[in-house]
């Protein structure tokens, strides 16, 4: 019997869903990461895809430019100023925030990018305008939470 960390746990695992699902589900050759977010999860992304792209740029946005810059630092990343910034050209994002209304619009994704949206777990909030999720092949890990609790896919339907 063993007592362990459910967060510890959650953030390994999301992280590790992530780029496994990268892995399976994104250009071969992707060039540039963007994280958005600097928090827990943004930091265990950051590990997460620098192992399953070692050699791709990865840029960082947060709400603080402080906490990106340390995180990219961390993480042999560059830090963004602004959410256009850290998308510009990005073949993958992962979206790591506690965004209550969306702050991915379509306009702002390169043409075929894989997005991990992992930030909202609660039915009223969502990082994705409803744009982005209609345009998307939908791939979730557990089909139970996501129409029960996932905004992003709850407020696009």
């Amino acid at each position: 019997m063993a007592i362990l960390n459910a967060s510890a746990i959650t953030e390994i695992r999301t992280a590790a869903v992530s780029g496994l699902a990268s892995t399976l589900l994104a250009r071969r050759n992707a060039r540039r990461v963007a994280i958005l977010g600097s928090g827990v999860q943004g930091r265990s992304h950051a590990v997460a895809m620098r192992a399953v792209f070692p050699d791709a740029e990865l840029r960082i946005w947060s709400l603080s430019l402080p906490h990106a810059e340390a995180l990219a630092s961390e993480a042999r990343a560059h830090a963004a100023r602004s959410i256009r910034d850290a998308l510009d050209g990005a073949d993958v994002v992962c979206t790591c925030t506690a965004a209550r209304e969306p702050i991915v619009a379509l306009s702002m994704l390169s043409e075929g990018a894989h997005v991990n949206a992992i930030g909202s777990s609660m039915p009223s909030a969502r990082e994705l305008e409803s744009e982005v999720v209609a345009a998307a092949s939908l791939f979730v890990d557990r089909r139970e939470s996501t129409v029960n609790e996932s905004g992003d896919y709850l407020r696009a339907v």
